[in-house]
């Protein structure tokens, strides 16, 4: 993967690929300016930009003179867009946050992807309905956060959690358990490992965001220091 450098705001060239008018960036700007930017732009070895445009146009916003950007070896001239380019976006130009939210109520999750949207974090968000799906997904994509609940069909909340704290490749940095049961019903069912948070339903908007923000930015000072 091309390492991340800092390039000179200046001297980056959007191309026809691009429209001028990119909308309202000021919420992504004030995003940016509260976390950093937690993923880079892309440009060829001659500046001219292949994907990022809206946190080049939000990080021009904010005065800024250079930006982390990855240097990709590309056709200099990006006058259309092909599968090719397609393949170097959906390779680079990743969220760095992985959420994975367990829940078999739908409504409550669309709820959460709704909310956590308007936030305009790097964040992926990933949706699984029962603990069988929660691990496979926790193993395919290593999430920084899992949200679930605890009573779900096939294989429940409990379980997963077992399987997850005891198998090292599905360890995640944070484990949040999203419920109705009280203290007494989650003991009587065999209880949680120490240290898991417990969000009652229905679910307090603004710890979640806290909870979110807390691990992005956790992320973002890590990625700084990897920034050359």
């Amino acid at each position: 993967m091309p390492a991340i450098v800092n390039v000179p705001i200046n001297r980056i060239v959007m191309g026809p690929l691009f429209r001028q008018e990119m909308g309202n960036v000021e919420i992504l700007a004030n995003s940016i300016d509260l976390l950093g930017l937690l993923r880079p732009i892309g440009v060829d070895s001659n500046m001219n930009l292949v994907f990022g445009q809206k946190r080049l146009g939000a990080c021009r916003l904010l005065a800024w003179e250079t930006i982390p950007a990855r240097v990709l070896d590309i056709p200099s001239l990006l006058a259309e867009s092909d599968q090719e380019l397609q393949g170097v976006i959906l390779a680079f130009d990743q969220p760095i946050v992985s959420i994975l939210i367990v829940e078999d109520d739908r409504s409550l999750v669309e709820i959460i992807k709704g909310i956590i949207d308007r936030w305009v974090l790097p964040v992926r968000l990933v949706v699984a309905d029962n603990g069988f799906d929660g691990l496979i997904q926790a193993g395919l994509h290593k999430p920084s956060v899992i949200f679930t609940d605890l009573m779900m069909p096939d294989m429940d909340g409990f379980q997963m959690i077992r399987k997850l704290t005891c198998t090292p490749d599905l360890v995640v940095s944070r484990l949040i358990v999203m419920t109705g049961l009280d203290d007494q019903q989650i003991a009587a069912r065999g209880g949680i490992p120490d240290g898991v948070e417990i969000l009652r339903k229905p679910i307090h908007y603004d710890r979640l965001k806290e909870i979110v923000l807390t691990s992005t930015m956790f992320l973002s000072s890590f990625y700084a220091r990897s920034v050359q």
